[in-house]
């Protein structure tokens, strides 16, 4: 009867022991999931950040109740609170929060953190102000650092709700003393709100910390999305200078060139040709998949500011190390292609000079070099048949005002060409225009053609040496 009874009181011994031990165990767990997703969330991971917090609030809510008045309830619940609230569910981190407060004998260290998660939840509820003042009664440890830069964080959240950015501000720099592997993230947060508040000191403060070290390129999509309001907010030429930190070369090659050829972009937008070509010269030397399309790009910038054919030259090397990509290697056809009509326009015929303007107007976006090139074609047409249409096309190339009104004025002194005619009156009614405007096209047409078939057989022969 005796030993019967021992056997039992074992056994039930053995398996108080075997709970306590599950549940240790699966608060362990539960515990290292957050931590695994809080590294993955400052590394720039959130999709496995959500994931390793919904597993912790799992974890944690398992644990507790496998025991719920148990000696670590209260920390797992304080875990699932937490882990909920990183998730997105403040809802479900207050049904956690309020279940802590029904235990009995809960450590004032939980008592406290709880009082930051419960502000917390109070800012996703836009109540900021009932949040600062729980915050300001929470009660923290020197030595507890990560809860003191919990604190801090959602301290400057709740004083950003409250339209005190300055206050914020201080407290979001609070938050990264106490616990220093938050600064990106933090950066990455306030820049948003800085451009959100209006505060292009503040954004350029950020921006600067964020891309002048390594770990800030974990917040690369971040950066170029907030470039992208600062945009709309204080013009391109603003948004291309916050990014200007870049060119330091702290980052890793692809974020670099990922932000750089951002900049290239709103350059661009500001009028800054020269700044925009070269930032694109700089991401085109690299080897990054950015890289091959900046080359491309950089051949268009040139090519839109390019008023000669030597100009062409500088385009062709940019491209030849491409020679093998499509948008490159149509680039390299059709310069061949323009190059080869000029040719054929020294040699006498005056409509190839009108066909490689086209090519370059058309295909090639070098509108000052169409316009050369027209002009050149009006001036070779010694029979005058031409003459009109040429100066017509060069003043629908050329943008500068002065130029264009010397072409037309130019223009209407052929008082007997048909194209000036109708510009001038509005009609021409003998059919005359309509048989010049077939012969026209149908020539020009012949000779692209001609030109096209040629330039494809130059680059069959020597596709990486063609550099006439």
């Amino acid at each position: 009867m005796t030993r019967h009874a021992a056997s039992g009181g074992l056994l039930l011994l053995a398996a108080a022991t075997l709970t306590g031990c599950v549940y240790y165990n699966g608060l362990y767990n539960a515990e290292a999931a957050f931590r695994r997703a809080e590294e993955a969330r400052l590394r720039g991971f959130p999709d496995s950040a959500d994931a390793g917090y919904a597993a912790a609030a799992r974890g944690a809510t398992r644990a507790w109740e496998a025991e719920p008045e148990g000696e670590y309830a209260g920390r797992a619940l304080l875990l699932a609170a937490r882990a909920a609230l990183r998730g997105g569910d403040p809802a479900r981190a207050r049904i956690e929060l309020d279940r802590i407060e029904t235990l009995p004998g809960i450590p004032e260290e939980v008592t406290q953190r709880a009082r930051v998660l419960r502000a917390a939840v109070l800012v996703t509820e836009l109540r900021p102000s009932e949040a600062f003042d729980l915050l300001q009664s929470a009660v923290l440890l020197p030595e507890d650092s990560e809860w003191r830069a919990e604190s801090w964080l959602w301290t400057a959240r709740a004083l950003d709700a409250m339209d005190r950015f300055d206050e914020a501000w201080a407290s979001w720099d609070f938050a990264a003393v106490n616990r220093g592997d938050l600064r990106w993230s933090l950066e990455a947060e306030r820049v948003g709100r800085a451009v959100t508040r209006d505060r292009p000191s503040e954004a350029s403060v950020s921006l600067e910390k964020l891309l002048s070290e390594r770990p800030g390129e974990a917040w690369v999509d971040t950066v170029l999305v907030v470039v992208g309001r600062a945009e709309r907010r204080w013009g391109s030429g603003v948004a291309a200078e916050l990014l200007e930190p870049i060119r330091r070369d702290r980052w890793g090659p692809a974020a670099r060139d990922r932000v750089l050829l951002r900049q290239a972009d709103l350059l661009l937008s500001a009028g800054d040709t020269s700044g925009a070509a070269t930032t694109l010269e700089w991401v085109a030397e690299g080897t990054t998949e950015g890289a091959a399309g900046s080359r491309v790009t950089l051949a268009q910038l040139q090519l839109a500011m390019a008023e000669t054919f030597a100009e062409l030259g500088a385009v062709r090397r940019t491209l030849l190390p491409l020679a093998d990509r499509a948008d490159a290697r149509t680039l390299l056809l059709r310069i061949s292609e323009t190059e080869l009509l000029a040719q054929w326009g020294t040699e006498g015929d005056v409509l190839a000079w009108f066909a490689a303007g086209e090519v370059a107007r058309d295909v090639l976006g070098a509108r000052e070099l169409a316009g050369a090139l027209f002009l050149t074609a009006a001036g070779a047409d010694q029979e005058g048949r031409w003459v009109g249409k040429s100066l017509l096309a060069a003043l629908t190339a050329f943008g500068e005002a002065r130029v264009r009104e010397s072409i037309r004025t130019r223009a209407l002194g052929q008082r007997l060409d048909p194209w000036v005619e109708r510009l001038r009156t509005g009609y021409l009614a003998d059919g005359q225009l309509g048989r010049l405007e077939d012969e026209l096209d149908e020539r020009v047409r012949a000779l692209r053609m001609r030109a096209s078939a040629e330039a494809e057989r130059l680059h069959a022969i020597t596709p990486a040496d063609d550099d006439r």
